[in-house]
């Protein structure tokens, strides 16, 4: 990757034209026209380093671009009239790089007022890139959201542009990845000023940009790059209505609904081990309940299987339970179930939280039904706890079987940034567990985040793990692997009811085997119509490659 000599930078220069001439001298000095990518606009442009400004190059931004000739043009401060100017004054002139990528606007402080003027200068940049380097691609990236600025207006100005009717024209959305459906910015990826991309924002925005400079470029661009997942999941139809909701009759005194957990198909009847939100105190009084269905759409409930105790006070461990997974372990030929407890949700410092193993106390597959007895702790926080791990303690487990060996996704969370799973093993479904340290974190999503995996083993032996991606929240993502240790890249599956129906779609709850070739997935999602209520949906899907 090239990088700009700093020696020819001014110490204490806030003209913003006259750095742009001294970057653009030295740029030249390097003796390229034709590197494969070339960054232009403002700070955040600026900021995945290598620029003027003598900043090293971010190692989310190197992961991406390691194989590639790079150069940072982008500009401090600048402003879409600043950035006008520079390519009037031939910033990119006598240049063919392969991608152009564009971050203009945050200086301008988008409001209503005055996002039609920002989307016009945009307009014209956009232009006078694609006439200045017509071989070109351009990926703009939309202007990153701030506190204080209504982005939305801007943002919905640039769709009615139509700019990607140019098929040398790509766009990267960032409403997705930043802000909430009530228009507020989410926890993570932007820095503390509230203005600026933190590490965790340049790492998400470098994975899009990777997807994307792949694409165009034909290769990996980068030197880290993993193979995408294959097999490919395909949407092949969905049913039009949540299966479980709120005007269940058997969901009466459940005020906020089901999440998380697994579906599991046993003497063709499906059985849903999940966690219910079924008190005022949201995410602390819960319940863990088995339902049961024999066509995936009508829907039972048979149990409660535990009680969480709702402490407020920090002190009980188990004062809320979420994440049970129902595993069949053939060597004992019983159910284990495992799932997570919690110090008060509604405290922060208090989460802590440690995964708890339950056997199913009839022996065989009718076993599922119950009843279970606890265990007894299998895996928690502690001096075992790797540096990635936060907070949260171990807040997702899921084990499966390779070999004479078990292993097992688990996850944590320092609150502030993105879920991240690492992997355990155990000659013994029942332990001890030992995290696999050398391998850990397993980077699944990436910066998009990875919540409560659950891996199937497909027909012809290759192993497939989904996963709740935490910035998307029209699908989930999945990933794939050879030997259950090495995963690919991760994919998303969009569901279609996310654009007209669900608000926000949460966990899916695996991958079940049809007997026409098929497979059904089950998640949870939250409709547009109810946000409180967490619901049960019904997909099914092909597998492809």
């Amino acid at each position: 990757m090239m990088t700009i000599d700093s020696s020819l930078h001014p110490n204490h220069d806030n003209d913003h034209r006259l750095h742009a001439q001294i970057h653009l001298k030295s740029f030249r000095q390097a003796g390229t026209s034709t590197p494969d990518i070339v960054l232009i606009g403002d700070t955040v442009a600026l900021g995945f380093g290598g620029g003027m400004d003598g900043a090293p190059i971010r190692a989310a931004w190197a992961e991406h671009t390691g194989a590639c000739t790079v150069v940072n043009l982008g500009v401090q401060k600048d402003t879409v009239d600043d950035l006008e100017w520079r390519l009037r004054e031939g910033l990119l002139t006598g240049l063919s790089p392969r991608v152009v990528i564009l971050h203009a606007g945050l200086h301008d402080q988008p409001n209503q007022n005055n996002a039609a003027y920002i989307s016009h200068r945009l307009q014209d940049i956009v232009k006078t890139v694609r006439g200045t380097c017509p071989q070109s691609h351009l990926i703009l990236i939309d202007t990153i959201p701030s506190h204080g600025h209504d982005h939305r207006a801007l943002h919905l100005a640039l769709d009615n542009a139509r700019l990607t009717e140019d098929l040398n024209v790509h766009r990267i959305d960032t409403v997705q990845d930043f802000i909430n459906v009530d228009g507020s910015l989410k926890v993570i990826g932007v820095a503390k000023d509230d203005r600026y991309l933190d590490d965790i924002g340049y790492e998400l925005i470098a994975s899009r940009l990777g997807i994307q400079l792949q694409a165009i470029l034909g290769r990996p661009s980068g030197r880290c790059h993993r193979q995408s997942s294959s097999p490919t999941l395909r949407l092949v139809s969905e049913y039009p209505q949540p299966v479980i909701q709120e005007r269940h009759a058997d969901a009466s005194g459940n005020a906020y609904g089901l999440e998380g957990g697994r579906v599991v198909k046993v003497d063709r009847v499906y059985h849903l081990i999940t966690a219910e939100m079924y008190a005022d105190i949201r995410n602390n009084s819960m319940r863990l309940a088995h339902w049961a269905s024999s066509d995936g759409i009508a829907w039972q409930r048979q149990s409660t299987i535990a009680t969480s105790s709702g402490d407020l006070t920090g002190q009980d461990t188990r004062a809320a339970l979420w994440g049970p997974m129902p595993i069949y372990d053939q060597d004992d030929d019983r159910w284990n179930l495992f799932y997570v407890s919690y110090r008060a949700c509604t405290r922060p410092e208090g989460l802590d939280g440690r995964i708890w193993r339950a056997v199913s106390e009839v022996p065989g597959h009718a076993g599922i039904t119950g009843p279970w007895h606890d265990v007894g702790v299998i895996m928690s926080p502690g001096p075992e706890s790797q540096t990635w791990e936060g907070i949260q303690g171990v807040d997702s487990f899921f084990p499966y079987r390779i070999g004479n060996r078990w292993i097992a996704f688990y996850g944590s969370s320092d609150i502030r940034s993105w879920f991240r799973v690492g992997l355990a093993e155990s000659s013994h479904l029942s332990g001890p567990w030992n995290r696999m340290r050398d391998i850990n974190p397993v980077p699944l999503c990436g910066p998009r985040g990875t919540e409560n995996p659950i891996v199937s083993q497909l027909p012809d032996g290759r192993w497939l793990a989904m996963f709740e991606s935490v910035f998307n929240e029209r699908g989930f993502g999945y990933a794939t692997s050879a030997d259950g240790i090495t995963w690919s890249d991760a994919s998303e599956l969009e569901v279609l009811a996310s654009n007209s129906t669900l608000r926000k779609v949460r966990t899916p709850l695996g991958l079940i085997p049809e007997d026409d070739g098929s497979w059904t997935i089950f998640y949870t999602g939250f409709a547009k119509s109810s946000n409180e209520w967490g619901q049960l949906w019904k997909i099914r899907v092909s597998l492809e490659g």
